[in-house]
């Protein structure tokens, strides 16, 4: 019997002109209200939930456009959640540092408030 090797057709990939979307207008965001409201829109599904399960990976974005054509205006939600997607290792990368720093500034934050607690006598470790 004869061995048959098909080989791939070779094709191009040819990807639209997107060079007249606009994907950044360093605009900063309205006030610090709307920047921890980005956050707080999508930070309880990475803190708290594992997902869709059997191992599937998710990303949620907020504030994030969504070309779903090059002749449309990008479509912005509030809160964007896909299913069966990864980020890239450099952004959760970057999501890991901005939330060790977070963490960091929480414990500042803590040992402060501890601080004002003794010097007004109150035990902050004392329970009940």
């Amino acid at each position: 019997m004869s061995d048959i090797i098909l080989e791939a057709e070779q094709t191009e990939t040819i990807r639209p002109d997107i060079s007249h979307l606009i994907t950044e207008d360093d605009t900063p965001v309205d006030n610090i209200f709307s920047e921890k409201q980005q956050r707080l829109l999508t930070s309880p599904l990475y803190d708290s939930w594992v997902g869709p399960g059997d191992g599937r990976k998710f990303v949620t974005f907020a504030n994030v456009g969504l070309f779903y054509t090059t002749n449309r205006p990008a479509v912005v939600p509030d809160a964007l959640l896909s299913l069966d997607a990864e980020q890239s290792a450099e952004r959760e990368r970057q999501r890991a540092n901005e939330a060790e720093k977070s963490a960091e500034l929480e414990r500042q934050r803590a040992d402060r408030l501890a601080a004002q607690l003794r010097a007004l006598g109150v035990d902050p470790d004392a329970s009940g």
